[in-house]
């Protein structure tokens, strides 16, 4: 299929598009540069050269990574009077290193129902879409300068048991098929402050912000 044609009737093209046009900015040029396909009915990434007039008249042209939506979900994990949470731990293409993250994934319709079924992927067990907290009244932007992608943040609260939690920890879940090889760890957020991860500190302080934690 035409890289063009992919790009231009997706999903994610058309959000990023609505976005732009709600600013007040003109579209002048969007042409697809290259893809980064899965399968040959989508594409996972595209990388876009843009260029807008914004409603000040001002001409900006630069590449654009289009990537699509995102949610992020933080589990707060009580037990015995603690609090726990559970994160994936693994490879990344951009070093080669274990990272460790709060469950995540692409969005897909209703960010509450992706959540729940990234939970289910990524943990091995059902939370249900009504038990989501939404961490912030809009998504956030990833990058503001390459990436279209912006993030819905979620955490949800569960009392476990302490043969729950030694039944998580190092588990190996993900979808072999996408090639996620994902090895769980439970961690109190102590620990989790010490993450070198923008993710894991983001998320810690989305929760303070909510007095969750």
């Amino acid at each position: 299929m035409d890289p063009q044609h992919l790009v231009k009737t997706s999903a994610k093209y058309k959000v990023w598009r609505d976005r732009v046009l709600r600013s007040g900015c003109e579209i002048l040029k969007d042409d697809v540069l290259y893809i980064v396909q899965r399968n040959p009915t989508s594409y996972y990434t595209a990388l876009v050269d843009c260029e807008i007039r914004t409603p000040e008249g001002q001409l900006i042209n630069r590449c654009l990574f289009l990537r699509g939506p995102a949610v992020v979900i933080i589990p707060i994990l009580l037990c015995e009077g603690e609090v726990y949470t559970v994160m994936v731990r693994q490879r990344r293409i951009v070093d080669g290193e274990y990272s460790v993250e709060f469950p995540s994934g692409g969005l897909v319709g209703d960010p509450l129902l992706s959540a729940s079924i990234e939970v289910k992927e990524e943990l091995g067990f059902e939370v249900a879409k009504e038990e989501m907290v939404s961490l912030t009244t809009q998504p956030i932007k990833v990058c503001e300068s390459l990436f279209d992608e912006v993030v819905h943040w979620f955490a949800f609260k569960k009392e476990v048991n302490r043969d729950f939690l030694n039944q998580l920890q190092d588990k190996h879940t993900g979808l072999a098929s996408d090639q996620e090889y994902i090895q769980l760890t439970v961690m109190n957020f102590a620990e989790v402050a010490q993450s070198p991860s923008f993710q894991a500190l983001a998320g810690l302080q989305l929760l303070r912000n909510k007095a969750l934690i």
